[in-house]
């Protein structure tokens, strides 16, 4: 089991501030002075990846190398010293404290010159996976909801039976696979040019990386959304302890914050979407993917929404980038989980697909009023689950 440790006290996001030193001691080994804020898998891990600043240090963010240190000596010492565990809001299976480095041994990964780029590919790779681990415990969640509804009665009927409570579970499993379908979509991609691209990086790993940030964001608020309804719609009893729907919803809270709030990846979005060029690339694909689409209808608006998009960045660009990043961010999000999520219904070929890439349409991308004949062909998709 591993463990990365980079967040200090004045250096979370930001890691050109860290002041965690490295001095190398012999051939291919350093050892690490330093005090890490937030560290997870303590007292468990078996190693951990380190962010630190090789002596002298040099100033801003290409100053971090990252190191690899073991867990334990060979004469079977521990190689860092835990200070102190946190009591966390939810994961608490997971442990967290704070760590410190007291000539921990370490080995440096790759060069001194590329360190901060091997720090953050790591991280790119954990946004993957909170965003697969945030919309699992969305499908938990949505899947408790719905067993429950279908045992559950009220008004001599059961929940599932009620038009009201049929649509939230429909709309709820369309925010989820579409967005499942493009984080998968997302994985795919970057895997398919990490293994190959080796810093500072061209342009197919940016366009790669460009989906990481948008996904990450867009997974953590559907899953923080649908653990949080899902609760809603079981009641009191969604509120008991002794049922799961409160601890799930409690560890879906942190998928937001974990890697990168829904600031930094705004901010690291934008920087690959104008910096980088990336954004042009992502709305080519996208415009591609939408002239295929058989359904006149969705081809229409997402057209529309597109261009809604490729709008509002030139705007944005005027007015600051940074102010109107989360905006763009979530608008990207929503259409290309939309665009893939249409072309996917549309070649399963099943009526329950192509309605819930429709509700997934109507209510986060367009915002028009869905009708019973969606809603009860969308549940068709629901069945698997009993």
């Amino acid at each position: 089991m591993g463990a990365t440790f980079y967040t200090e006290v004045q250096a979370g996001s930001d890691l050109s501030g860290l002041e965690t030193v490295a001095q190398q001691s012999g051939e291919g080994k350093w050892r690490l002075r330093g005090i890490k804020y937030f560290t997870s898998n303590i007292g468990q891990a078996d190693a951990a990846i380190i962010t630190a600043k090789p002596t002298p240090p040099r100033p801003g963010a290409k100053g971090v190398a990252t190191f690899f240190a073991p867990a334990y000596l060979p004469d079977g010492r521990p190689n860092w010293k835990i200070l102190r565990l946190k009591d966390k809001l939810g994961t608490v299976t997971v442990p967290t404290g704070e760590v410190e480095l007291r000539d921990t041994e370490a080995h440096l990964l790759g060069t001194l010159d590329i360190g901060i780029y091997i720090a953050l590919e790591i991280l790119t790779i954990a946004r993957i996976d909170n965003s697969t681990a945030g919309l699992g415990l969305a499908r938990k969640a949505l899947w408790e909801a719905y067993l429950y509804g279908n045992e559950r009665r009220a008004f001599r009927k059961r929940l599932v039976e009620h038009p009201l409570y049929l649509r939230d579970l429909v709309e709820m499993e369309a925010k989820l696979q579409a967005t499942l379908l493009y984080t998968l979509t997302a994985a795919k991609t970057f895997s398919d040019v990490a293994y190959a691209e080796r810093p500072p990086y061209g342009p197919a790993y940016h366009y790669a990386r460009l989906h990481t940030h948008i996904v990450k964001n867009l997974a953590a608020w559907t899953s923080i959304d649908i653990t949080r309804y899902s609760m809603e719609l079981m009641g009191g009893i969604g509120f008991l302890e002794e049922f799961p729907m409160a601890k799930i919803h409690r560890d879906a809270l942190v998928t937001a914050i974990w890697e990168g709030t829904s600031n930094i990846q705004s901010l690291d979005m934008a920087e690959a979407f104008y910096r980088k060029d990336a954004g042009k690339a992502l709305l080519e694909d996208l415009a591609t993917r939408i002239n295929k689409l058989r359904d006149e209808e969705a081809r229409h608006k997402l057209t529309a929404a597109l261009q809604n998009i490729k709008d509002f960045a030139t705007e944005a660009l005027k007015d600051g980038v940074e102010l109107h990043s989360k905006k763009l961010l979530a608008m990207l999000g929503k259409a290309a989980a939309a665009t893939h999520y249409q072309g996917w219904a549309e070649d399963s070929g099943e009526q329950w697909a192509t309605a819930l890439s429709k509700i997934y349409l109507y209510t986060e991308v367009i915002d028009k009023e869905i009708d019973s004949n969606l809603v009860r062909k969308g549940g068709e998709g629901l069945q698997w689950m009993l």
